[in-house]
């Protein structure tokens, strides 16, 4: 049977626990996001987020995959302009693009937010908006998204031979 050793430092112990009793049994608990309304923590209860992080850096699949799907349910037109220009967001492309498609879905609830004013507010002060060229490129997206589809126009085909 082959194992890797792997030295986890950037996980709080209380992620890396929970990680472990999920290995071993199956079970965990998500604690609502810092972001959302109600950030009521029950025992031993993790952060979705942290959990993707850490079950990204050991390549854990299904668990990325429950931790996503725990962080997307918890996805309101309330907390979702703070995440999408989080460094967690900036850092996972699986994130950033829940978090897109949320914010496309639910664009004219998300840009008047209090989160879509708090990143406007940043940016106007010219605060220290994390994300720089990936905010740029979120926005980018965000725009094509969001545009009207434009009207195809024919395709002039030739028939000389």
């Amino acid at each position: 049977m082959a194992f890797h050793e792997v030295f986890v430092t950037d996980a709080a112990y209380s992620t890396y626990r929970a990680v472990v009793v999920w290995i071993y049994t199956g079970q965990i608990t998500f604690a609502p996001i810092q972001s959302s309304a109600t950030p009521k923590r029950y025992p031993n209860s993790v952060s979705p987020k942290s959990v993707y992080r850490l079950a990204h850096f050991l390549d854990i699949s299904d668990l990325k995959t429950l931790a996503l799907a725990a962080f997307k349910q918890q996805v309101s037109s309330a907390n979702a302009a703070v995440e999408l220009f989080s460094e967690t967001s900036r850092l996972y492309e699986e994130v950033q693009a829940v978090l897109l498609d949320f914010v496309v879905q639910q664009w004219s609830e998300v840009k008047n937010s209090d989160g879509m004013q708090e990143i406007e507010r940043l940016l106007e002060a010219e605060e220290d908006v994390p994300m720089g060229a990936t905010m740029l490129k979120i926005m980018l997206e965000l725009a094509k998204r969001l545009a009207p589809p434009t009207p195809s126009r024919g395709v002039l085909v030739s028939a000389f031979t």
